[in-house]
C-alpha cells in the first residue's frame, strides 16, 4: 500500500478514506489480505494520533477530541483486523500520557468513552484466542497524588504478605510512575517493615519462635527490595537490629535467621549500587563474640 499520509488536520475523514479505497472497494478480499493492508493503516493511524497529543507544540481541547474520534473508529476496526496490535499501542499511549502528566485525558476520554483494550473474542477473526485483557485493570491508572496517599499498615499476623500487597500496589505497578514517587513509597513502606520487625522480636511476648520466622520473612523480602531502593539505610537499621539484639541475648533468632540467613548489611556482591563489591565489609556484621548462656564459653560466629 502507498504512503498513506493521514493528516493531523481531517484525520478521521483520511482514515475513513483510505479504509474505503483499500478494503472495502475491492471485491473478494480474504481476511488475511484485509489484515495486512490494516496493519499499515494502523501504523499511520497511530502516528497521527501521537502527533495530534504531544508534536503539535500547543494542547487545545479540540485536538483531544479529533484524537479520541480517531481513536474510537481505529478500535471498532481493530476488533476484527488489529486486536494485539492496538491493545499494545494503547497501553503506550497510556503510558505516555500517564508520564506526561496528561492523565485527565485517560481518565475523561479514553477510560469514560470505553476506547480501552479490545477484549479477546469481540473480532471475527480473534475468536479463537483464549487469552483475556485485564481491561479494568489496564483502565485503572492512579494519579501521582492518588498513588502516594496511603497508610503502610504490616501487621503481625500476615506481615509478609502486607508487605507484598503494599509494594505491588503502591511501587511495583503496572504504569509509569517516577522514580522519585517509587522510592518515597518504598521508603514509606520500609518504615512499616522495621517497625513491625521490631514488634516482633521485642514486644510480643507469645508465640516467639513462630513471630522469629515472620520476622526473618519480612527481612528477606525488603532485603531483596532495599538492594534496588534504598541499601544504605537498610544497612544502618540492620547494625542496629544486630545491637540490639545480642544485648537483648536473642541468640537464637541471631544464629538460625540473621546469620543462617544472611539477612545483613546489603553489599556490592547484591547491589549494584555499591560501586566496590566487597563494600560494605559484611563479613564484620557477622563476626561477633558471643557467650553462650550454658557453658560461658565464647562462640564466634563468622
Amino acid at each position: 500500500m502507498e504512503q498513506s499520509g493521514i493528516s493531523i488536520h481531517n484525520p478521521l475523514e483520511d482514515y475513513k478514506a483510505l479504509v474505503e479505497r483499500h478494503m472495502l472497494s475491492i471485491n473478494g478480499l480474504n481476511i488475511d489480505y484485509c489484515i495486512n493492508i490494516f496493519k499499515s493503516i494502523g501504523k499511520e493511524i497511530q502516528c497521527a494520533i501521537w502527533r495530534i497529543l504531544f508534536d503539535t507544540g500547543k494542547f487545545e481541547n479540540k485536538d483531544v477530541l479529533m484524537a479520541c474520534e480517531l481513536i474510537e473508529a481505529y478500535r471498532c476496526d481493530a476488533a476484527t483486523y488489529g486486536l494485539q496490535e492496538y491493545n499494545k499501542w494503547l497501553e503506550n499511549l497510556r503510558n505516555e500520557l500517564v508520564n506526561r502528566q496528561m492523565i485527565t485525558i485517560w481518565e475523561e476520554h479514553i477510560v469514560r468513552k470505553s476506547l480501552g483494550p479490545i477484549e479477546f473474542g469481540t473480532g471475527i477473526h480473534n475468536f479463537h484466542n483464549s487469552e483475556q485483557d485485564c481491561v479494568e485493570k489496564f483502565e485503572s491508572v492512579m494519579s501521582e497524588e492518588e498513588i502516594t496517599d496511603f497508610e503502610a499498615i504490616i501487621g503481625t499476623r500476615t506481615p509478609l504478605l502486607d508487605y507484598q500487597k503494599l509494594m505491588e500496589e503502591r511501587v511495583n505497578v503496572d504504569f509509569i510512575i517516577s522514580e522519585d514517587i517509587a522510592l518515597a513509597n518504598y521508603k514509606k513502606i520500609s518504615t512499616a517493615v522495621r517497625n513491625t520487625v521490631w514488634t516482633l522480636l521485642f514486644l510480643e511476648k507469645t508465640d516467639r519462635l513462630n513471630n522469629e520466622i515472620k520476622a526473618a520473612d519480612l527481612m528477606a523480602a525488603n532485603k531483596l527490595d532495599a538492594a534496588l531502593f534504598e541499601p544504605w539505610e537498610y544497612n544502618e537499621w540492620v547494625f542496629r537490629l544486630r545491637n540490639k539484639l545480642l544485648d537483648e541475648r536473642k541468640l537464637r533468632f541471631w544464629r538460625t535467621q540473621m546469620v543462617r540467613r544472611q539477612l545483613g548489611p546489603c553489599s556490592g556482591k547484591d547491589c549494584t549500587l555499591f560501586l566496590n563489591k566487597e563494600y560494605p565489609p559484611v563479613k564484620e556484621f557477622y563476626n561477633v563474640l558471643l557467650v553462650d548462656e550454658s557453658n560461658e564459653e565464647p562462640i564466634v560466629i563468622d
